[in-house]
């Protein structure tokens, strides 16, 4: 019941996000034309576009690439630490609390960057 509740949510968050985009361009594309045609820009232009705009595209879908695993993940800490203590398929920490206190969280499979 709460998975569908928070996929339904993350959803609309994210359809917010992309309707922010959507207007964010409107908004800079007229801002653009009026400059251009009128040598007059709309007030407030850049403040909307920075406070408002902006933070919904940055905040909004969080939840969703959360969702979906999509968070690029830095493995500079974990590839200094001896091959025991390294998260990984078959050497999960988790399991084993005397390795150490610190939960880690699961290992997505390596992704090619290329």
């Amino acid at each position: 019941m709460y998975r569908r509740a928070f996929d339904r949510a993350t959803d609309v968050a994210m359809l917010l996000a992309e309707i922010a985009i959507v207007l964010m361009m409107v908004h800079v594309a007229f801002e653009l034309a009026v400059r251009w045609l009128f040598n007059s820009g709309i007030a407030g232009t850049y403040e909307v576009v920075t406070y408002y705009y902006m933070v919904a595209c940055a905040y909004f879908p969080l939840a969703y690439v959360t969702r979906g695993d999509g968070h690029i993940s830095a493995q500079i800490f974990t590839q200094a630490l001896p091959r025991r203590a390294r998260p990984g398929p078959g050497n999960d920490p988790r399991r084993a609390s005397s390795r150490s206190s610190v939960a880690y969280p699961p290992r997505s499979p390596a992704r090619s960057t290329r």
